[in-house]
């Protein structure tokens, strides 16, 4: 009879149905490398492709408050059980999740099911949802986890194995790599990995555990990164804490994993970066580029950057010559208002200034954008209008117009104070002068989809389901002039 594996590496939804998930690809890559059976479920594209035949609700931005409301019990409470037994079916003893925020309620309703099934089964759960211990110990049913694996996951889920099988090793390790969580030192360890680990140690991914036809872009795409962390400090995003600090990738070895996959996957010609701001080492991406051209490599890749007044337009064609097909950029606001409370580090004039070169380049622009942030007046509102209308040339389309929210963890959570706003007893918040309220913000977007439309500027909702379909209805609004 065939052995299980040592451990099954799960995919919780929500998650982007388009890819590969690079983080479970990165960990069964790295432990298999050590010596560990490891294989991978990928429940996200698996629920996902379960309901492509119909309206495939819960893997687009509108849906993420769907994900933590009881809404998604009701929707798959009836197929829990069919769920738990496809992950028993791997017969691993130690099963680990990847979780997201917007992942727990339907984990904890999962967990409850296998536990029941198989309550021997070692539960391990990582991923951006536990980085903070007030949701770890708040919002998980502890009582059906068995471990936590906080930050970069590669070492310390392997020390956290061999652990199992040899606790006096685990023990002299905790110092280095874990803290205990609870009360009870044998109860539920916190493994901690140092976030120094170099990268170029890490064996990149070669994705021959994942069937790539399965998801949505069809295995045309493959996800890959230049670096983890982020070299900015906005005050909005909580991405910046849990994945500092910034460490690189060498050009080298992320050409090489390129030709890795070019030879064992013909069909591959886009990439899709996975970074918070692919362009944060400039240095790096202009060797990049020269390494790609140099060798003759033809590709397309885009993904997440940044707005940076110091990059020279000699830099951005030698990216389009080397494939960049679009940039994403986090514009956020063009006021210089907003822009500084945010902690941004360049100016309205600056962003056009940017999105001009870029443009000229002949790279897409794809723009993120926020409303509502505290501290935004209606002039400044005002003006993000005016900044839009007169350069609507330069804006290929929005990929998140998105009113202001606060992820737990970052700057503008934790300094309510600081930036001038309170939480109402709805968990809704407004600004001390009361001119920032919720149904100001939801005027504010409305204005804005409507001048997007009549430039003719594509754009996606960052918001929630009810209020996505109700902005999209409306066109009794006018456009302010």
């Amino acid at each position: 009879m065939k052995k299980g594996p040592d451990i099954l590496l799960v995919q919780l939804p929500p998650w982007d149905p388009q890819t590969v998930p690079l983080g479970i690809a990165y960990l069964v890559t790295f432990l298999k490398s050590k010596g560990i059976a490891a294989e991978v479920f990928d429940l996200n594209i698996y629920m996902y492709n379960m309901k492509a035949k119909g309206p495939v609700k819960g893997w687009d931005w509108v849906d993420d408050n769907w994900w933590s409301s009881n809404r998604v019990g009701a929707e798959f409470l009836p197929q829990l059980e069919h769920f738990a037994e496809e992950i028993l079916g791997f017969d691993a003893p130690v099963i680990g999740f990847s979780a997201n925020i917007d992942s727990i309620v339907f984990l904890n309703l999962l967990l409850g099911v296998i536990k029941r099934i198989s309550p021997d089964k070692k539960i391990v759960v990582g991923g951006p949802a536990v980085f903070f211990e007030k949701v770890r110990v708040l919002d998980f049913d502890a009582k059906l986890i068995d471990y936590f694996i906080i930050g970069d996951g590669e070492l310390a889920l392997y020390k956290l194995l061999r652990s199992l099988d040899e606790p006096d090793e685990f023990e002299a390790e905790k110092d280095k790599s874990c803290k205990v969580w609870k009360d009870d030192p044998s109860g539920k360890p916190v493994c901690l990995q140092e976030k120094t680990m170099d990268l170029d140690a890490l064996t990149h991914p070669t994705f021959e555990e994942f069937d790539l036809s399965t998801y949505a872009e069809h295995g045309n795409v493959l996800p890959i990164i230049f670096s983890k962390g982020c070299s900015r400090h906005c005050v909005f995003c909580a991405d910046t804490v849990i994945c500092a600090p910034l460490r690189l990738r060498s050009p080298k070895k992320v050409v090489e994993e390129i030709k890795f996959h070019l030879k064992r996957l013909p069909n591959i010609k886009r990439f899709r970066l996975n970074d918070l701001g692919f362009n944060a080492d400039l240095n790096f991406l202009d060797e990049f580029c020269e390494r790609i051209i140099k060798e003759g490599i033809k590709i397309s890749w885009k993904g997440q950057a940044q707005i940076r007044p110091d990059m020279g337009q000699e830099l951005l064609v030698k990216m389009k010559k080397a494939g960049c097909q679009a940039m994403e950029l986090g514009v956020e606001n063009f006021s210089d208002n907003v822009l500084a409370l945010m902690k941004k580090q360049y100016t309205g004039t600056q962003a056009v200034f940017f999105l001009k070169a870029v443009k000229e380049a002949g790279i897409g622009t794809e723009l993120l954008f926020i409303i509502g942030f505290p501290g935004e007046t209606r002039e400044d509102f005002y003006l993000n209008l005016e900044f839009i209308k007169d350069n609507a040339s330069y804006i290929d389309r929005f990929n998140s117009l998105n009113i202001c929210g606060f992820p737990i963890g970052c700057e503008l959570f934790a300094n309510p104070e600081k930036f001038g706003y309170f939480f109402r007893e709805n968990e809704d918040w407004q600004t001390y002068d009361g001119k920032n309220t919720w149904q100001e913000r939801k005027w504010r977007l409305k204005e804005l989809t409507l001048c997007c439309r009549q430039l003719g500027i594509p754009f996606d909702l960052s918001v929630d389901v009810n209020m996505h379909e109700e902005i999209l209805k409306d066109k009794s609004i006018k456009l302010i002039s």
